[in-house]
């Protein structure tokens, strides 16, 4: 009887999440405004509810599901404590390579690159203040991991 060779199982195929989270009701807005195609849905605490009563008004007439949440839920959805209320689940955008960074810096604008910073507050704040003086992208050192929702947040 011929031997099977002595291969390895193969190893179950993780299922990568496609969505990301977006908390804030400034952030929220962007996002609606921005790219509402996007969106898959929205949760909110009923403490919230009129604060975010224009969102809800763009997510019903996009067809976006909406649902009013426990805080302790949206704190669980969100991932955070930080949520203002909301918790937007959407498509996470492709990554981005430098080659296509490169192409952006043909048009007006200047590229901002950060080396060391960690902290998502400060590379929201960063990124916030490089859109409004016109920065066509940033680079973040490592630059595999996705903006944390704080940073997100923070940049609006």
């Amino acid at each position: 009887m011929p031997r099977k060779p002595n291969f390895p199982p193969p190893r179950p195929t993780q299922k990568v999440d496609q969505t990301e989270r977006v908390v804030g009701v400034s952030a929220a807005r962007a996002v609606l405004e921005q790219r509402p195609k996007d969106v898959l849905n929205l949760a909110h605490t009923p403490e919230a509810r009129k604060e975010v009563s224009e969102l809800l008004r763009v997510a019903a007439k996009q067809r976006i599901a909406y649902r009013e949440v426990p805080r302790e839920e949206l704190e669980r959805m969100a991932g955070t404590l930080h949520h203002e209320g909301v918790c937007l689940r959407v498509l996470a955008r492709p990554a981005v390579v430098l080659d296509d960074v490169l192409e952006r810096m043909r048009e007006p604008g200047f590229l901002l690159v950060l080396d060391g910073v960690e902290n998502p507050h400060n590379i929201g704040a960063l990124l916030r203040s490089a859109a409004y003086f016109g920065a066509r992208a940033l680079v973040v050192r490592g630059g595999g991991e996705k903006l944390s929702s704080a940073a997100v947040r923070i940049a609006e």
